[in-house]
C-alpha cells in the first residue's frame, strides 16, 4: 500500500500591468509543471489572483515551486540573469539583472522544500 495525502496549495499571482493567464505548480523542483486553479472573485488586470493546486502527496521529501505567465505569454523565468549578460527582456529562461534586484521576478528562489510522511 502506498501513501499518499492530498494536500491544498493556496496562493496569490501577479504579473503587474498585465492579467495572470495561468499559474503552474511542479511538485518535483520543475522537472514537471501542472496547471493550478484560479478560485475566488476576478478583479481584473492589476490586481493579484488566489490559486489552488491539491495534489496527492506520495512520502518522501518534494520541492514546491509555483510560477505565473501573463495574457501576453511571458512566463516567470527560473533564475536572474548576471549582470555583464546584458539582458533586457524576461526570456524562457532568465529575468534581467537589475541593480538593487527590485524587479527579481524568478521563482526558484520562492521554493520550498516539503517532507510527506516520515
Amino acid at each position: 500500500m502506498s501513501y499518499r495525502r492530498a494536500v491544498e496549495i493556496n496562493g496569490v499571482a501577479w504579473a503587474g500591468d498585465d492579467e495572470v493567464e495561468r499559474v503552474e505548480i511542479s511538485v518535483d523542483g520543475g522537472e514537471t509543471w501542472d496547471e493550478a486553479e484560479f478560485v475566488g472573485p476576478e478583479f481584473g488586470r492589476h490586481a493579484v489572483r488566489k490559486f489552488r493546486y491539491v495534489w496527492e502527496a506520495p512520502r518522501g521529501t518534494h520541492t514546491l515551486l509555483s510560477r505565473a505567465t501573463d495574457e501576453t505569454g511571458r512566463t516567470q523565468p527560473a533564475t536572474v540573469a548576471d549582470p555583464e549578460a546584458g539582458l533586457r527582456e524576461t526570456d524562457d529562461t532568465q529575468y534581467p539583472w537589475n541593480q538593487k534586484g527590485y524587479g527579481n521576478n524568478a521563482f526558484v528562489p520562492l521554493g520550498v522544500t516539503v517532507t510527506v510522511g516520515v
